[in-house]
């Protein structure tokens, strides 16, 4: 526990930030955050896992993040707006790092809204990246959507900002990009003409060689075939070094038959070359993928295991509601939703500490475990000391599995180190055919808070 001013830690942890020193703050960071949750200070609390979160980020420590993205879950109404959007960002990324792009671009779109909020730069930053992960899962129309957008913003731009001028060059090649590969060029044109006549695009080697293959087709689009020639041998000059330019195969072979239409037999001859040897490179590309193909299968069932998986009880998180009621929407069945609650557990942490509060919550996980297990219940820790239990059966057959863990936890003590504690607990239940999971869960809730108000230690909903 922290035993200096918390204050004089968080403003060390963020000028180490500042310098870039993220392995530095970490540890404070950390620090920082097991004192506020000590002390319930539930907003600094999230804000020091949100900090945690970005240095592992700068760290390329991805597999560090998903843990504290479920410790914020429950508590994610404390978020500022700028933690937010960096909560949603963390979670958008570690979708993308575990192959899943349907849940990644739903928290891309959260975490664009989020951003709305936010300095300009973060809404550029945030439509150029959730653009490029649209790009990278083929879905072009969506991107330029995307892109559409945030054009209006585009009007607001300080060019003399380095962030926001970057930005508005990202988000310019990219409407060039997606244009260009549709012949549009008087819109090609359009989204250029900025670029060209700031000289902006040589901001960066990307932009440089992204502004120079879409100015090269809207020359050759033009007539002005000399000049995009000049600009052709800049770019596949750059190309040629570069570890993934067999991704541009299509462009040397563009090229190739551009050169040869207008009798340019030497240039035709060394972009067909040019051509087959980036063929050659996907080839040994596409087989070493496929090679690895099975175990990054194998590695990506394993980090969606983890997606779901809370790491205190290894019970389900409450990440998996939505999967489930998508399941259920797509398969109506009979359902029944219990919500437990342990009863004064508040009272519990403060007598005994949070260390015998984790260990009872992994004591009731372990119960539930062992009394609810069944093919057809999914058990899952929504956070603090609250679990829902989800049954595919209908209300007269789920009454006697939630009445025995009920009688269970309240006529079995549980020991803990060497403390005995008698729990008591709450449980509000609902079911139904044809209602949504949310909704059930809802009405199970408040059932819970129903239990609660009668005197708790009971059940409600039956």
């Amino acid at each position: 526990m922290i035993s200096i001013v918390p204050e004089t830690f968080s403003q060390k942890a963020d000028e180490l930030v500042l310098q870039g020193n993220y392995e530095g703050a970490l540890p404070l960071f950390l620090e920082l955050s097991v004192y506020y949750k000590a002390s319930e200070d539930y907003a600094n609390y999230v804000a020091m896992k949100a900090r945690i979160i970005l240095c592992y980020f700068n760290l390329e420590r991805i597999p560090f993040v998903a843990d504290h993205v479920a410790d914020i879950e429950p508590y994610e109404s404390y978020l500022t707006d700028g933690d937010r959007h960096r909560y949603f960002m963390a979670q958008a990324t570690l979708f993308h790092y575990w192959h899943d792009p349907e849940q990644c671009i739903a928290m891309y779109e959260k975490c664009f809204e989020a951003s709305l909020k936010l300095s300009l730069d973060r809404i550029l930053t945030t439509a150029s990246n959730f653009a490029s992960v649209l790009n990278y899962n083929k879905r072009f129309d969506e991107a330029i959507e995307m892109l559409q957008r945030v054009e209006p913003y585009l009007a607001q731009v300080d060019l003399s900002i380095p962030q926001q001028r970057y930005s508005y060059v990202d988000i310019s090649l990219e409407f060039a990009c997606y244009y260009a590969g549709r012949q549009q060029f008087d819109k090609v044109a359009h989204y250029l003409a900025p670029l060209i006549k700031h000289n902006y695009a040589y901001d960066g080697s990307t932009h440089e060689h992204s502004f120079e293959r879409y100015y090269a087709e809207l020359l050759f689009s033009q007539g002005k075939t000399d000049e995009a020639f000049v600009y052709v041998k800049r770019f596949m000059k750059r190309l040629k070094t570069q570890l993934d330019a067999y991704q541009f195969a299509g462009t040397f072979e563009l090229w190739a038959k551009n050169a040869a239409s207008l009798g340019r037999f030497e240039e035709a001859y060394e972009y067909t070359k040019m051509h087959n040897e980036m063929l050659k490179k996907q080839l040994v590309h596409t087989i070493t993928e496929n090679a690895g193909k099975h175990a990054a299968e194998l590695k990506t069932k394993e980090f969606q295991h983890l997606a779901f998986e809370d790491p205190l009880t290894s019970l389900h998180n409450r990440r998996l509601l939505p999967k489930l009621e998508k399941d259920f929407v797509n398969q109506p069945q009979h359902i029944t939703v219990a919500v437990l609650d342990i009863d004064r557990f508040k009272q519990i942490n403060d007598t005994y500490g949070h260390a015998v509060g984790d260990e009872l919550i992994i004591a009731v996980a372990n119960r539930i475990k062992e009394l609810m297990t069944h093919p057809l219940h999914t058990c899952i820790r929504f956070g603090g000391d609250e679990f829902i239990i989800v049954m595919r059966r209908p209300l007269d057959q789920a009454q006697s599995w939630i009445e025995r863990l009920h009688s269970d936890l309240y006529h079995n003590v549980i020991d803990i180190e060497d403390i005995t504690i008698a729990v008591q607990s709450s449980i509000g239940v609902a079911s139904g055919t044809h209602t949504m999971l949310s909704d059930l869960t809802k009405q199970a809730d408040a059932h819970l808070y129903a239990a609660k108000e009668s005197g708790r230690n009971c059940i409600f909903g039956f």
